[in-house]
């Protein structure tokens, strides 16, 4: 099969008829009608920064531990929060866990988790009539290692704090089921917002993208 990838993407323009891609053999091609998170992708870090910022949940996977599908993937949804309610982006992914839930058995088996975050989140990209599977509705998909953060440091009660603010309904729950707060330990960063296939993001370049 021929990569065609090399050859994509070498000029994006905004037309009365769409986003049109230019190849290097001047074909120009219209993709879609509408522009990726954040326009053309040129920093895919900002991208992740503001998918994860803008996020209420995340998709997970985890290596299960059930007998009936061990060994196979194993997907939950759950709630995250970077920062409080109409607070700036910190990076940081925050969000609870429980011994009664599949995800955190797997994670005591094996510490690997991946979250992944659509920008159709809010539907904006259902709503300009493009399917959330098409390239130009950004994701990313973040892999890594649980942390469980300490309930006497600072960062517990700033991540507390910020989490309750966007999960309200939290406050029911936290203590009766034995959540525990976590964060997580980035490892790998996968960005894939535009045709062409995904972009690798450093931990190092996700943080070093300015709050906003």
């Amino acid at each position: 099969m021929i990569d065609h990838r090399p050859f994509l993407l070498m000029l994006l323009v905004q037309s009365a008829i769409g986003y049109i891609a230019i190849n290097r053999n001047n074909l120009a091609v219209v993709f879609a009608d509408r522009a990726p998170v954040n326009g053309p992708p040129t920093d895919h870090a900002k991208v992740a920064r503001t998918l994860v910022h803008k996020a209420n949940w995340a998709a997970t996977g985890t290596i299960s531990t059930n007998q009936v599908i061990e060994g196979y993937p194993m997907v939950n949804i759950i709630s995250i929060a970077d920062s409080g309610k109409g607070e700036k982006s910190t990076g940081h992914i925050y969000y609870y866990l429980t011994d009664l839930d599949y995800t955190a058995n797997d994670i005591k088996a094996e510490n690997k988790i991946t979250f992944m975050i659509s920008e159709d989140q809010d539907l904006s990209c259902t709503k300009s009539s493009t399917d959330p599977m098409e390239p130009t509705c950004a994701r990313v998909i973040i892999s890594g290692k649980v942390i469980a953060l300490n309930n006497s440091t600072e960062e517990y009660k700033k991540a507390k704090a910020a989490f309750i603010s966007r999960h309200p309904a939290a406050n029911r729950w936290i203590q009766v089921h034995s959540f525990f707060l976590c964060t997580v330990d980035i490892l790998n960063i996968f960005v894939l917002d535009w045709y062409g296939g995904p972009h690798k993001v450093s931990p190092e370049d996700y943080y070093k993208v300015p709050s906003e």
